[in-house]
């Protein structure tokens, strides 16, 4: 390879990185906000007072289900508006509320998801898990989370033409 090759080369792939870094980053993170609008809409639905699939008890599960876009380290949030009256009481007997539960995940998160462009969707009350397993105590919600994955998936798939990947269950290292 000539000199003028190696460099050419060079100017191409410094090139071809900027574009990516500034152009591409841009309609990546536009589409990931489109979906997090989108699953915040279907959160909203899903929890509504119509809804069959999970009526309220005390709305905080519906506070702390919410999604975090995460493009090198910033945070874009979407929480869903606040419903809960009261707070709940969690398994270790402590009340919380959703709201609180779902803002301290999601910047806690931030430390994990600190480099690329990362879309999560978050239930950050330590019940959730328990709801999605076995359902509420109203009987009520069980694999709710999993239909929601599934969603998403759809989602990211309309908007990218791809599947996920990297898609796995709960995390629990956010927990207090």
């Amino acid at each position: 390879m000539s000199d003028y090759t190696a460099h050419n080369l060079s100017v191409i792939k410094v090139g071809l990185r900027d574009f990516a870094e500034k152009e591409a980053k841009k309609e990546v993170v536009r589409r990931m906000r489109i979906i997090a609008g989108k699953m915040l809409d279907l959160i909203e639905r899903v929890f509504s007072d119509a809804s069959e699939q999970f009526p309220e008890w005390t709305a905080n599960l519906h506070d702390a289900t919410g999604i975090g876009i995460y493009i090198d380290g910033h945070l874009d949030r979407y929480m869903p508006v606040q419903r809960a009256g009261k707070q709940q009481k969690a398994s270790s007997g402590e009340k919380v509320w959703g709201t609180e539960e779902l803002s301290e995940a999601l910047t806690k998160a931030s430390t994990t998801f600190a480099k690329g462009l990362w879309l999560v969707m978050f239930s950050a009350v330590d019940y959730a898990d328990k709801v999605e397993r076995i359902g509420s105590p109203k009987e009520r919600g069980r694999n709710f989370f999993t239909s929601l994955c599934e969603y998403l998936g759809m989602d990211v798939n309309e908007q990218f033409g791809t599947a996920i990947v990297g898609m796995s269950g709960p995390i629990t290292s956010f927990a207090r």
